[in-house]
């Protein structure tokens, strides 16, 4: 058992983080800003370093063409990143999803259910650690040319845009193994073990 359809007696709540609410969005969102900065640079350093001088051999028509198809590969991306949270909520839990798309955030979540810590965590990070690994992989065998520079921004805007499920993450590693969590979409919400009701009831059993 993965998850509980209903809040197991002994639950309290203990935090909560809501993307959809402008300012928990707005703070995510500038977080993720100089993250995608550094990153972008970064890689492309390290790329010239490897590779030389960066290739441009490209009309400006044809350079144009590839930024317009960076513009919808990243759209698609947004789509593809909450597909696969959603393919994970599906593989452990068989529940109805719930996608959506606020200002601040697009998302998907699991409104009905309360998600033990491991398998939620999986969840959260599993779009962050497969198209890393992807980004990675495509980033070393492109060329150092408008492809590479294209594949670059999109790795960097990923990563950037994983801040909020990565900050889910770490924050519930440090909660107890029996940690719950109520995933709405945007908002995600912790539940520990009341270690005092606990004790009550073992000691009336």
């Amino acid at each position: 058992m993965k998850y509980y359809k209903e809040l197991p007696n002994g639950y309290k709540e203990v935090y909560s983080i809501d993307a959809g609410n402008t300012k928990t969005g707005l703070i995510l969102n500038l977080i993720g800003l100089p993250i995608m900065i550094v990153m972008f640079i970064i890689l492309m350093v390290i790329k010239s370093l490897v590779c030389g001088k960066i290739n441009f051999d490209l009309s400006d028509g044809e350079t144009s063409l590839v930024l317009f198809i960076l513009c919808i590969v990243m759209i698609l991306y947004i789509i593809i990143h909450e597909l696969t949270h959603g393919l994970f909520y599906n593989f452990f839990t068989k529940e109805k999803l719930k996608f959506g798309l606020k200002l601040t955030c697009a998302y998907c979540g699991v409104p009905t259910i309360y998600m033990k810590k491991i398998p939620m965590i999986i969840t959260a990070l599993a779009p962050f650690v497969i198209y890393s690994l992807i980004g990675v992989i495509l980033m070393i065998v492109v060329p150092y040319n408008v492809i590479f520079l294209a594949i670059d921004i999109l790795f960097s805007a990923h990563v950037a845009g994983c801040v909020g499920d990565i900050y889910i993450s770490f924050l519930l590693i440090k909660y107890p193994k029996e940690t719950l969590v109520n995933d709405t979409g945007a908002k995600q919400t912790f539940y520990i073990l009341d270690r005092k009701e606990d004790e009550l009831c073992e000691s009336l059993n």
